[in-house]
């Protein structure tokens, strides 16, 4: 049988259920646990230096040991679709878990494992939760029963348990706060999203194959409780036979390592991360090879012939990949973003397949650029609908789409309702958009942040910062409107890049340039995914916040009411934990800002955050990421939590 035969047909494996009407999380469960019973499941790589793995030979028994013993523990409350939240990091439990829960005739609520206490606790009373499965230190008051997971594990199991299967899982999409929204989907929506794949091998055999053709292990970074994470790891991979790698090692350079250590084949991730990892490469590689790393990105983007190239350009290529992602990757997907021309120049560049997608937690995951050829990958399209999903562009230029992996209802501050669709059953996503002739589709902007410009013309936020981005000096910006004006703020670390910045503009569009620009070295708002929140931007440019000067900021003594020697004990461990991250040999200054003047980025902020995590065996709550942003911040939160 041809390597191609042999990936259709697993293919075709969600086609057959639905063609025996079999429709349920039930069905979808006993296929995974049918995969050859060989076949490595999961690959963990623990806090504790440990590799645990999981075969799905044993995928039954652990799943149902849950089962059983979640039985126990929720026994005062046998509420059939009962909904329970499931708030725990990544890791083969987090899939067992979830299997126990539907085993048991419970709803999963998936939530964030990062979301802080009173958001949760807003999520949970909107879903009428009953309980929550976590991992946090929270307790969620008498009327939700609050188990760890090492609850779950400690307990005897109930071997009298009979299985009493739900077939619905819960996402929350949006609010947190004030408006909580959120999405039912039951296992005929996953099995039409598991079906989807069916027509991908005729376009791309590297995106899903049999482990008997070669291995493939996609990570998991992405929180399971993300739509991306769910469908396009934990569902797709589990269901056809493939291995999914989990790591507790988050640092942006620890995992890199992992991806190329472990033998990772699938990434699957947010812009960010390959901005940031273009950016980063791009820094660290050394002056004398920097001609040739620009030559094999330049060949392999069809801009110069091998000749031009120079001798050794192959050599270079598998050098570079060796030093980052390895040289055993397969495909990468860009999804939940806009993804920067430069970013997708360089990871393409240096030889790697990196391909954009396209869902949201309405629809799932509903369509991905499959062609392996590198100029159709450089257009960044989110490639052609899936397999059974439809797109259409309306008046207003915004993507709807039909398919039966929409959900089936939504909960709005505590109240079930059905699916808004239009008359025809399409869905509008909020999201801008534009076809090409080969029926490609591109995402431009979000409805709701579209700018209307004084000839009449629509302009996107995301387009014209993707402009400015490539400004050396620029941290982080935001484009907006206030009365049909475009404002740009950028932070930056030099307020000294205006006439590189009038230079960009200057070659814009008359309607697209913008009218108002500033310059600040305070830091933008970020979001928990550590994304700019451009209302936030606004609120603050009106309410005259934002100085477009050079001034010193005041140096406040924040520690200054702090006992001597608890401050002295916390500022030296914390430089120690700087040093080390930052790769720094003298000590930081206490009000050294973490962009403007250490010079760092989002990415490696967070590998501080864990990095202090672990040095003083503390949380460090997710609503200061961002907001703590200097040495002495971070001591203040630290001394604030009890720690010496």
């Amino acid at each position: 049988m041809s390597k191609k035969k042999k990936i259709q047909e697993l293919a075709n494996k969600a086609s057959e259920l639905l063609n025996q009407n079999l429709t349920t999380f039930k069905e979808i469960y006993k296929a995974i646990i049918n995969n050859p019973h060989h076949n490595l499941a999961f690959l963990h790589h623990e806090n504790s230096g440990d590799i645990k793995t999981y075969r799905y030979g044993q995928y039954a028994r652990l799943s149902e040991s849950m089962a059983r013993k979640l039985s126990v523990l929720l026994a005062d409350r046998k509420v059939k679709n009962g909904v329970v939240g499931l708030k725990v990091n990544n890791s083969p439990f987090w899939c067992f878990l979830f299997w126990g829960l539907l085993m048991n005739g419970y709803r999963p609520l998936l939530i964030d494992a990062k979301l802080a206490k009173e958001n949760t606790e807003n999520v949970l009373k909107s879903a009428k939760a009953i309980a929550i499965v976590t991992d946090d230190q929270n307790d969620y008051g008498k009327d939700i029963i609050t188990l760890s997971v090492n609850d779950v594990n400690d307990i005897s199991e109930d071997l009298t348990f009979q299985f009493n299967w739900s077939d619905e899982v819960i996402f929350c999409s949006s609010g947190t706060t004030g408006e909580i929204k959120l999405m039912v989907f039951d296992g005929n929506n996953m099995l039409n999203q598991l079906n989807a794949s069916k027509k991908m091998p005729e376009e791309n055999m590297d995106i899903i194959y049999p482990q008997s053709i070669r291995p493939l292990r996609i990570i998991g970074l992405l929180p399971l409780h993300h739509i991306f994470a769910f469908v396009a790891v934990f569902l797709w991979y589990s269901f056809y036979g493939s291995t999914i790698v989990f790591t507790d090692f988050q640092d942006p350079v620890t995992l890199i390592k992992e991806i190329r250590e472990l033998k990772v084949t699938h990434v699957y991730h947010v812009p960010l991360f390959y901005e940031v990892f273009a950016k980063n490469f791009m820094n660290r590689v050394d002056k004398r090879y920097q001609e040739k790393i620009n030559n094999v990105i330049k060949y392999n983007l069809g801009l110069i012939k091998l000749k031009d190239a120079g001798f050794g350009v192959h050599t270079a290529q598998r050098v570079a990949q060796r030093l980052t992602l390895g040289t055993q990757i397969r495909y990468l997907i860009s999804g939940g973003g806009y993804l920067n021309e430069e970013a997708a120049k360089i990871v393409n560049g240096i030889g790697y397949p990196l391909y954009n997608g396209y869902g949201m937690t309405e629809v799932g995951v509903t369509s991905v650029e499959l062609s392996p050829n590198i100029q159709d990958r450089m257009k960044r399209s989110i490639g052609r609908p899936l397999f059974h999903v439809s797109y259409r562009i309306n008046r207003k230029n915004e993507l709807l789409i039909k398919s039966p992996i929409i959900h089936i209802k939504e909960i709005i501050n505590g109240k079930e309702k059905a699916t808004s669709l239009d008359r025809e059953g399409y869905f509008s996503t909020g999201d801008i958009a534009k076809i090409d002739s080969d029926g490609r589709y591109y995402l431009v902007g979000r409805a709701k942040e579209t700018i209307i410009a004084s000839n009449g013309e629509n302009v996107y936020p995301e387009e014209i910062e993707s402009y400015f981005k490539k400004i050396k000096g620029v941290m982080n910006l935001a484009v907006f409107a206030v009365k049909n004006k475009i404002v740009l703020v950028i932070q930056t670390d030099t307020l000294k890049i205006n006439k590189e910045v009038n230079q960009v503009n200057s070659t814009l569009p008359l309607h697209k340039q913008v009218n108002r620009i500033v310059l600040t070295k305070e830091p933008l708002p970020l979001s928990s995914s550590l994304k700019v929140k451009r209302f936030l931007v606004k609120e603050k440019y009106l309410e005259g916040e934002y100085k477009n000067n050079d001034s010193a900021q005041k140096k406040i003594d924040v520690l200054a009411s702090y006992d001597v020697n608890a401050k002295r004990n916390v500022v030296r461990k914390l430089n120690h934990v700087f040093k080390e991250v930052l790769f720094l040999e003298k000590d930081v200054d206490g009000n050294a800002h973490w962009i403007n003047d250490l010079h760092s980025d989002s990415m490696t902020y967070i590998t501080l955050i864990n990095e202090i995590e672990k040095e003083f065996t503390v949380k460090i709550p997710i609503e200061k990421y961002g907001q703590l942003t200097t040495l002495n911040e971070f001591a203040k939160q630290l001394l604030d939590s009890g720690c010496k």
